[in-house]
């Protein structure tokens, strides 16, 4: 998340005893916290019992469903693999970082949970969003004619900050003649 642009003070970090019981951890930090999205992290390793498939399935079907029932973004980061080094290699390894990935589909989830629920408003050029890491581009989409504003006027830069974008674009607002928001 620091990745993307989010403050250390807007994040939250509790630990469950195992991935079987992420669910209701995700759902204990939505209820008693002020919290836009919860982050499931875990790794469960194949053994050999059906053990395995048991826990696997429970814990995804679990993080969904606390996900619909709240109407929060609750995010399955969890890795199911056969040993160890494969675990390994996707948790930054040569397989890439599934945390970073479930870091970026919760940013974009409340982007767009935040989108279908405020006003739109048209622009004549376009913008794109954009995700770093210093100077390397994590991920970036670009949208024309409309954007979501946080609130009635213009997104602060705390808004966008808090979201880890970077919103660039030119024109004006074609309702007012004002200068689009530019950070």
């Amino acid at each position: 998340l620091t990745d993307c642009g989010v403050s250390e003070q807007r994040i939250m970090v509790a630990h469950v005893p195992g991935s079987f019981e992420l669910a209701l951890g995700a759902q204990l930090l939505l209820e008693n916290h002020s919290l836009d999205a919860v982050v499931c992290l875990g790794c469960i390793i194949r053994g050999e019992t059906a053990h395995f498939d048991f826990v696997s399935q429970a814990c995804a079907q679990g993080i969904q469903s606390t996900s619909l029932k709240l109407g929060k973004p609750v995010i399955f980061g969890v890795l199911t693999d056969d040993t160890q080094e494969q675990s390994l290699a996707r948790s930054g390894g040569s397989k890439g970082n599934k945390g970073t990935e479930a870091a970026i589909t919760a940013i974009k989830m409340v982007g767009l949970q935040r989108e279908l629920e405020q006003a739109w408003w048209s622009f004549e050029e376009s913008y794109t969003v954009t995700f770093k890491d210093g100077n390397t581009v994590l991920y970036s989409f670009s949208y024309k004619d409309r954007i979501f504003l946080s609130d009635v006027i213009e997104p602060t830069h705390d808004d966008l900050e808090f979201l880890g974008w970077t919103l660039t674009s030119s024109g004006t607002d074609e309702g007012s003649g004002k200068d689009k928001a530019q950070s």
